[in-house]
């Protein structure tokens, strides 16, 4: 469940026709039309979600495609006057704005990025979080926390925004795994389980 102060407003998905294109609504009737990225001979993307800022002037739009353990996505930054920004290393899983709006947050496997909304075309803040498969992001007044696992870890990292000052980082096992071996004649069968323990409750993103 995301915090109180996270305040990324998550609105349901406008209808994408065969070329990828959108009308995306704003507020007081306006409307504008966004042609998504184009894929490749293979793959296409699909929109995957719409996040906008506070007072929703601004809104990301979030355009993944997977292909078994493959994956790539792609964000476009939309303003209510027209302005459509393709953002530069746009790879991420998880979007949210910071509550003043000033900032898109994205994160990633092993990386977290972020985006100066006044300057959607400039390359974003980037640090590299190692060992990390992201499935959380919330942004409070002060930090942004990503979430994630690996193998049998839960991970939380919290970092200052927007300088991306690692303030808080952990890991707990969830899990453990155990191994039995039986071994009949000259033939040894491993088998492997994995035994859950208590779950990782992340601390109040602030």
């Amino acid at each position: 469940m995301l915090s109180a102060l996270t305040l990324t407003l998550l609105t349901a998905l406008p209808v994408v026709d065969s070329r990828k294109r959108l009308t995306l609504p704003f507020e007081a009737g306006r409307t504008v039309t966004v042609q998504g990225p184009p894929g490749t001979e293979d793959v296409q993307y699909d929109l995957s979600g719409v996040t906008a800022a506070p007072g929703g002037s601004v809104k990301a739009l979030h355009w993944c495609w997977q292909d078994g353990k493959f994956w790539d996505c792609q964000v476009q930054l939309v303003t209510r006057t027209g302005q459509v920004t393709t953002l530069k290393n746009g790879s991420v899983r998880r979007l949210a704005f910071t509550p003043d709006g000033k900032w898109l947050a994205g994160a990633g496997d092993n990386t977290v990025r972020l985006w100066n909304v006044a300057s959607p075309a400039a390359a974003p803040r980037t640090r590299v979080i190692p060992n990390r498969f992201t499935d959380r992001l919330e942004v409070g007044r002060q930090t942004l926390c990503i979430g994630g696992h690996f193998r049998v870890n839960a991970l939380h990292t919290a970092l200052t925004w927007p300088d991306l000052r690692v303030v808080d980082d952990r890991r707990q096992a969830v899990a453990r795994e155990i191994r039995t071996e039986v071994t009949h004649g000259n033939t040894t069968t491993t088998t492997l389980r994995t035994e859950r323990l208590a779950p990782f409750v992340p601390p109040p993103c602030r």
